[in-house]
């Protein structure tokens, strides 16, 4: 009685044949292309950061000064790289209700 093998396993070596040398460098090249990906988006990510956060302090300066429309005009510019930026729309309430006592 000969022993059977299921298809995917050989005869010889009773080991899977599932990876070849083509999927290994497929895998290769997609885990390349994420690794780039992934470290644009955090390139990217710390730029917005850093723009972020220079936009909002210059407007806790500008806010400090009374110069409450150029320090609205850097919240509204913080928003809208970030909308869910709260010490940013914490301050633009600030402001304007600096702006709505003048």
């Amino acid at each position: 009685m000969s022993q059977s093998y299921p298809p995917f396993l050989s005869k010889k070596n009773k080991y899977p044949k599932i990876l070849n040398l083509n999927t290994i460098i497929v895998v290769l090249i997609y885990f390349s292309v994420f690794t780039s990906l992934t470290t644009l988006a955090n390139a990217q990510n710390a730029t917005n950061s850093t723009e972020i956060n220079t936009l909002f302090n210059s407007s806790l300066i500008l806010y400090n000064q009374q110069k409450y429309d150029e320090a609205l005009q850097n919240l509204d510019k913080a928003l809208q790289i970030d909308p869910n930026y709260t010490d940013a729309l914490n301050s633009k309430g600030n402001v304007l209700k600096e702006l709505c006592r003048q």
